[in-house]
């Protein structure tokens, strides 16, 4: 059990560090005086507290504001590496050098890293307990995220990610104040709307080149994005892909459950999977092989027609045939093993007894 002190160091610190990975460090910019914060909890709880931890977070959070976001990032992962650390000094998962009994599927979630106490517990509730109820949790929804070039690619409610300099920053006071940040590029201009902002918001400054992930409209002539994803620099390369949304349920976002189903098909990529489909059944009924089915639905390719993506979008590939093919398969040998108890339970209870011979009706009449 940690001391007091730690579990009150954490209560101070986590909110603020874990404010600042929300949605993949999208309210990084908005962490400010985190310096400060970590000085005055410190000062308050330094008697009680190993000098190790005290001086490797007064070294993290030295001059916070003035750094990178690629810096920032580093550190917010370094001080909730720490704190982790302190509250759960036993409990670091790592991953096993092979899957029990041969079957990578079997293997229960922990051997994911970086998993919490609290996170295995939420998803136990759900009833999540190896890889492949994870692997069951399929997307809500796919979007494929269009580069847009110039202003003729550029098409109403389309998700797309947009690179340009910002050259104007405006706070429109009112009974909903709202941020304005105009986007200049190839593309023409676009207009980014926050309507939930801090007053000292880092991320845009006059000059800097950010690129916006978002579903454009067009609104008084001239297109803008609502609340859209910021990213520092040019990201368009890697964001040129299917966008994967997942339900939001047992405490976690979409975000943190895409990364989860990566670290999982990494996992079952280094340890291959046995099919317990043949492969005549398979084509039969039209299925995917297994490693494929998972690999296709949780981290599909952009390279595919209209007509696959039409099918993808309507969640009537192969692979979704295959996920329900399994789910009813193991539905059917449930329900067979449970009626097969039951009759057994059931012939035992209809067996009749021996009597004794001076029970028996026979020595009764006589």
């Amino acid at each position: 059990m940690p001391s007091a002190a730690i579990q009150q160091l954490c209560n101070t610190l986590s909110p603020a560090l874990q404010f600042a990975r929300r949605n993949d460090y999208a309210c990084l910019g908005r962490l400010t005086g985190l310096q400060q914060l970590v000085h005055v909890t410190l000062k308050r709880l330094t008697k009680d507290l190993p000098d190790p931890l005290s001086q490797q977070l007064h070294q993290l959070s030295k001059n916070f504001d003035t750094l990178t976001n690629h810096h920032k990032r580093q550190r917010v992962d370094g001080m909730l590496a720490l704190l982790q650390e302190a509250t759960q000094p036993k409990q670091k998962l790592t991953v096993p050098a092979s899957p029990p009994l041969g079957n990578p599927l079997s293997c229960k979630v922990n051997c994911l890293q970086g998993l919490s106490q609290d996170t295995l517990l939420a998803l136990a509730e759900e009833g999540i307990i190896t890889l492949r109820d994870l692997l069951h949790v399929l997307p809500r929804e796919y979007a494929h995220c269009r580069v847009v070039q110039q202003q003729e690619e550029l098409q109403s409610d389309a998700l797309c990610s947009v690179y340009g300099k910002v050259i104007c920053v405006q706070r429109i006071p009112g009974k909903r104040p709202r941020l304005q940040v105009a986007l200049q590029g190839t593309f023409g201009g676009v207009q980014l709307t926050f309507f939930h902002f801090f007053q000292k918001d880092n991320r845009f400054h006059v000059g800097r080149c950010i690129t916006a992930v978002g579903v454009v409209n067009r609104f008084q002539g001239q297109w803008q994005m609502v609340h859209p994803r910021v990213l520092c620099g040019d990201r368009r390369q890697e964001l040129d892909k299917i966008q994967v949304t997942y339900p939001t349920h047992a405490g976690l976002s979409s975000v943190q459950w895409q990364r989860l189903q990566q670290q999982a098909l990494a996992f079952i990529s280094q340890h291959p999977i046995t099919d317990p489909v043949s492969e005549p059944l398979q084509s039969n009924h039209c299925l995917a092989k297994l490693h494929e089915t998972y690999t296709y639905l949780h981290s599909p390719s952009c390279d595919m027609g209209a007509q696959e993506w039409k099918k993808l979008h309507s969640k009537q590939t192969p692979a979704h045939r295959r996920v329900a093919f399994d789910e009813l398969l193991g539905l059917q040998i449930g329900l067979g093993r449970l009626s097969k108890k039951l009759h057994e339970k059931q012939e035992k209870s209809q067996r009749a007894l021996a009597l004794p011979p001076h029970q028996t009706r026979r020595s009764w009449i006589i």
